[in-house]
């Protein structure tokens, strides 16, 4: 009679492998939609970014104003500028000797700091420009 019996699943290891599968499938489908976010937000933050590009062009070139609006896109420039030698620039210091000589530099870096918005998407960039 033994010699006879088939041999089969059983339900509790037809249940696990359900199981598993479900597991499986729920991870990659989640895998999915976590790519598919990520990749819009890369295109939103690339199609920004072409836009502070062609506004980056239109103000060098004197073709744009340094602030204004189009559309869902807003920018305004603001000038930039920093101290290139600090207080300790150029001071020589001899140990033997009495004097130090100073050098008076009134050098600054500047720039022009172009902020551009994407008031829809809530979205901004910002990009240097040199200054004038």
């Amino acid at each position: 009679m033994m010699a006879n019996r088939k041999r089969a699943f059983t339900i509790v290891e037809v249940m696990v492998a359900v199981a598993i599968l479900a597991l499986t499938a729920t991870a990659a489908i989640k895998l999915v939609i976590l790519g598919q976010i990520g990749l819009g937000e890369a295109k939103i933050e690339a199609e920004l970014t072409e836009e502070a590009k062609a506004i980056r062009t239109g103000i060098m070139l004197g073709t744009m104003q340094t602030s204004g609006s189009n559309g869902d896109i807003m920018w305004e420039t603001n000038p930039g500028t920093r101290k290139m030698f600090q207080e300790s620039f150029g001071k020589v210091d001899f140990s033997d000797s009495v004097q130090t000589k100073t050098f008076d530099t009134k050098e600054d870096m500047r720039w022009r700091e172009l902020k551009v918005i994407n008031t829809k998407r809530d979205r901004n960039i910002v990009i240097y420009l040199p200054h004038d």
